[in-house]
């Protein structure tokens, strides 16, 4: 026979009665606040490649990804942190095979 999950509100019943009014409070002035961003997952949103993946993608060194960071549409995400948008890398392969064929 399987257990009951347990009861993540049996806090609330161990509550004084003396502190319901607070407990309430707390709870709506907490329904009223804006939820809080959560960090993006993985899979929302465009994948960034980190220099060495996209020269490892590209076939190229490392410095030729910095180069290149315009035409990848690169994002500086700090002062010496760039990332490639996956797609940015694709269009650029994109491009580039256009051009040969």
């Amino acid at each position: 026979m399987r257990k009951p999950a347990p009861d993540p509100l049996a806090a609330l019943d161990a509550l004084p009665r003396a502190l319901l009014p607070a407990a309430l409070a707390r709870l709506a002035a907490r329904l009223l606040e804006p939820p809080e961003a959560a960090l993006p997952e993985a899979s929302d949103g465009p994948r960034l490649l980190t220099p060495d993946e996209a020269a490892a993608r590209l076939g190229v060194h490392r410095r030729r990804v910095y180069q290149l960071a315009d035409e990848l549409g690169a994002v500086k995400l700090g002062r010496r942190t760039l990332r490639v948008p996956e797609a940015g890398l694709v269009a650029y392969l994109e491009r580039t095979r256009r051009g040969r064929g």
